[in-house]
This record gives structure tokens, C-alpha cells and sequence, in this order.
């Protein structure tokens, strides 16, 4: 294949991973924005976030059954780390075989680029068999949509409540606050702010990191068989009104949270 001076193979280099060799037609960026997505079946084949979370539930109970029975824990411990390193493997390979074989390579720069956007870290073990979650069920389906939608779905993400301990969070003055005597963790809140909509210098201050961690306590994780995912739970919820960045914001449950950030995407 003549790779010069064709206009359109020297933007795919430009913005994308460059065009496959013996590609006979290369997409414009407008053709890659409105194309229905590839998907590689190394892609496909891996197991859902959720399905994943199931397993680790199930490790986590057998390892709680084990507590006086160190040898046998340490062989469950065992099996744990042997399934995070190849569920890990696995993600990495197939994201790697997506971005060798997709022939919309701007298309996959793209999805790669809101990845980043939202970047978690596989150095957080916890995530390690989850990390590529959010690129694969959420960024994938959002990336040439709403980018309000993106995020929504995005913070909700297991991995992304995990990664930065929302799933732990919980309102001082909720049910389980005022039962357990613990209390909020800002994680999220502040990279939602700082990261992923506002930035650094975008005028927020840290009463409004507070405010924000109050909307979003509740947030947190299912490992349950039955219904694993993301789940709100209202006994975590930190009660009242919260006022961010000058604007009030009732007290609505889950939708109190949603509200915030549907305006942060917007500002």
C-alpha cells in the first residue's frame, strides 16, 4: 500500500494509531465519529465487571469462613492473587489486540483519550481485576455521546467508587454514620472536581469538596450474586441539603448527587 501523500492516511497517522497496511479504503475523522464502533472478540469474550465482582465476593466469604484456619486461608489468598493477575493479563491483551486490529484508529485514539480522562490505576490492587470496566462498559458506549452522560456513568462505575474509596464513604450523620461512628472520604469528590470536570484552578474550594462528598455518600459496590454492581444505598446517605458552588441542592437520595454532577458537566 502507497501510504503518501493520501490526505486522509496522513490524518489517521496524525490522530490516530496510523492506518493497517493493505487497508484499501481509510475512513475521514467524520466517517470514524458516526461508524458504529469495532469490537475485538478478545473484547467480547472478557467477563463483565459485575460477573467479576461476584467472584470476589464469593473469595471474600471463603476467606471469612477460613479465619481460624490460617493454612487453608493462605490457599484461598492464593487463588485470589492467581485470578486478579490473569484477569488483569486479560484486560490488558485485549485492549491491546483492539487497538492492533480496530481499522478506526481515531476512533480508538478517541475512547483512549476519555480513558485517560477518567483515569484509574491497576498500582490500587483492589481494582486490578476491574481496571479496564470503565473503558470497556462505560467509555465505549459514551464516547461520541453526551459528555454528562459519560460522566454519570463513569462515577458509578465499580471501579471508579473503588479505586477511590467512595464505596467506603459514608454521611456522618446517616444511619449507618451515627451506628458505625465513620464518616466521609473526599476521594472521588475532589478528582471529580479537579480532574474530571472543573480542573485545578476552576474556583471550587474545599467546602465544596465536602458538600460534593455529602451528595454522593451512598454511592457504593455490591459484590451480592443477586445484584452486583452499583448500588445506593439511603442508609449511608448523608441527610440534608448540600450547597455547592453557590447553588443548593435538596435532599433527594441518589438524585441529589446526579443533580451535582449534571451541573458540573455543564459549568
Amino acid at each position: 500500500m502507497n501510504y503518501y501523500p493520501t490526505a486522509a492516511i496522513i490524518t489517521e497517522q496524525r490522530f490516530g494509531f496510523g492506518p493497517k497496511l493493505n487497508d484499501q479504503h481509510v475512513l475521514t475523522l467524520a466517517e470514524q465519529i458516526s461508524t458504529k464502533p469495532y469490537i475485538d472478540t478478545a473484547l467480547q469474550s472478557l467477563p463483565s465487571t459485575n460477573n467479576i465482582l461476584v467472584q470476589i465476593g464469593q473469595f471474600n466469604q471463603q476467606r471469612k469462613k477460613l479465619k481460624k484456619s490460617p493454612n487453608e486461608k493462605r490457599a484461598v489468598q492464593k487463588q485470589v492473587n492467581q485470578f486478579f493477575n490473569l484477569s488483569y493479563e486479560q484486560q490488558v491483551s485485549a485492549r491491546n489486540l483492539q487497538t492492533l486490529h480496530s481499522s478506526n484508529s481515531f476512533q480508538e485514539r478517541l475512547i483512549q483519550f476519555w480513558s485517560n480522562h477518567f483515569a484509574v490505576s491497576a498500582d490500587t490492587r483492589k481494582v486490578k481485576p476491574i481496571i479496564a470496566g470503565i473503558e470497556n462498559e462505560v467509555i465505549r458506549q459514551h464516547w461520541n455521546g453526551n459528555f454528562a452522560d459519560m460522566l454519570q456513568a463513569t462515577i458509578k462505575h465499580p471501579t471508579m467508587l473503588m479505586f477511590l474509596d467512595n464505596n467506603l464513604s459514608i454521611g456522618p450523620d446517616s444511619k449507618l454514620g451515627k451506628k458505625r461512628h465513620k464518616g466521609l472520604n473526599e476521594n472521588l469528590a475532589r478528582e471529580i472536581m479537579e480532574l474530571h470536570t472543573l480542573g485545578v484552578d476552576g474556583g471550587y474550594s474545599q467546602q465544596d469538596v465536602i458538600q460534593l462528598a455529602h451528595a454522593i455518600t451512598g454511592w457504593m459496590v455490591s459484590f451480592d450474586k443477586q445484584n452486583p454492581g452499583f448500588k445506593f444505598a439511603a442508609w449511608a446517605h448523608q441527610p440534608g441539603d448540600v450547597m455547592l458552588l453557590g447553588q443548593r441542592y435538596a435532599q433527594t437520595g441518589i438524585g441529589q448527587g446526579e443533580a451535582c454532577l449534571k451541573d458540573l458537566a455543564l459549568h
